[in-house]
């Protein structure tokens, strides 16, 4: 399979292609974390999480259909990206201008600075694995970095207040960064000549 695929997207694949499968994954469990946390978290966290998530995932994308040629991508989710680039970056200018407009109007200052210090390690996650150390053999592999990145995001708002008061389970959190894991690495297995056509070590 290329860029030239021999069948239309299904409309099962839409979420995927559209990178709207892991927002609603890590929104179902921050949910979940929050009610047995005994956190109240309001719309608001719910959407800055699913749209913070999609951007990432979005960037991750863009970056692969940009520097992938169009003969070696093997995915509808990449190739969408690669042909659909400049509609793309305008949505996801978009929706950052949003998710930060409502962070700042509605998120208290340490959920707001709990947000900004996660930002840091997934940047640094698209700078180290998408351009620095793209080809090289030792960079931490992806599996892991997202594993943990999605764990951390789907409880930073609720890790941001008062954690004394709040029941939140270190056990169950490490466990679904555990689940997060498998589901990344057996998708590395399914995909594995999709990564070597597309330069990923």
């Amino acid at each position: 399979m290329n860029a030239r695929f021999d069948h239309p997207t299904r409309w099962w694949q839409w979420p995927t292609v559209l990178s709207l499968d892991a927002p609603a994954v890590a929104v179902g469990w921050q949910w979940l974390f929050s009610r047995t946390a005994g956190a109240d978290l309001a719309w608001h966290h719910h959407v800055i999480l699913g749209a913070a998530v999609w951007l990432a995932y979005a960037a991750d994308r863009w970056i692969e259909g940009w520097l992938v040629p169009p003969e070696r991508i093997l995915t509808q989710r990449h190739a969408f990206y690669q042909r659909h680039r400049w509609p793309v970056l305008a949505a996801w200018v978009t929706v950052l201008a949003l998710a930060v407009g409502i962070a700042w109007h509605e998120l208290p200052l340490s959920e707001f600075d709990a947000g900004l210090i996660l930002l840091g390690p997934v940047l640094l996650y698209l700078l180290s694995h998408q351009l620095a150390h793209r080809h090289h053999p030792w960079r931490v592999p992806k599996e892991i970095c997202v594993a943990l990145l999605f764990a951390a995001g789907t409880t930073c708002f609720i890790l941001a207040r008062d954690v004394a008061a709040l029941r939140v389970p270190a056990l169950p959190l490490g466990l679904f960064a555990g689940i997060c894991f498998a589901n990344l690495a057996l998708i590395s297995l399914w995909e594995s000549e999709v990564d070597r056509e597309h330069g990923q070590t």
